[in-house]
């Protein structure tokens, strides 16, 4: 558990507690700028955000076969996962469906083992819809370091604002 913390404020978009033990990086993501990690405690963490009507848009022209809404973004990202990455024995689990709030979010794990490095992964993942933006929270780690990061995990997931004209 940490007891140190920094808020980031991302573009007036949104905000996130961060611990301070993560570092700002760069190379996890080519699509973000937020990016930190912590190599010691086999940490990572990045924040993405894509506009609503790019989504849609994506859904009109058949690129995704899916609902336009936060249900058939959080297709998109298994699909994603599950057909174009390189993880084997892919699952997904722990999901939390909480859509009767102002703001909708998602939050699941996935789990598979890499098959360029047999690397167990462990992600801890949020979708979080705003009025004009879809927000993706992916944290990661080691498998078998899960137990111990999960609360961390949890912890930056619930910070999350955002900031945003209203």
């Amino acid at each position: 558990m940490y007891e140190k913390n920094e808020r980031k404020i991302v573009e007036n978009k949104y905000s996130v507690l961060i611990p301070e033990y993560l570092t700002k990086t760069t190379g996890l993501n080519q699509y973000t700028d937020f990016e930190y990690e912590n190599i010691k405690k086999d940490f990572y963490i990045i924040i993405m955000d894509e506009s609503k009507d790019g989504f849609y848009k994506s859904v009109e022209r058949k690129k995704y076969d899916v609902t336009p809404n936060i249900n058939g973004y959080y297709e998109v990202i298994k699909n994603h996962f599950k057909n174009e990455t390189n993880l084997k024995e892919f699952k997904v689990s722990d999901e939390i469906f909480e859509l009767d709030k102002a703001e909708k979010k998602i939050t699941f794990t996935m789990t598979g083992i890499d098959v360029t490095d047999n690397y167990p992964i462990y992600y801890r993942y949020s979708i979080i819809e705003s009025k004009t933006r879809y927000y993706q929270i992916m944290s990661w780690t080691n498998q078998t370091n899960a137990s111990k990061m999960i609360v961390d995990m949890n912890k930056i997931i619930n910070s999350f604002r955002i900031e945003e004209k209203k």
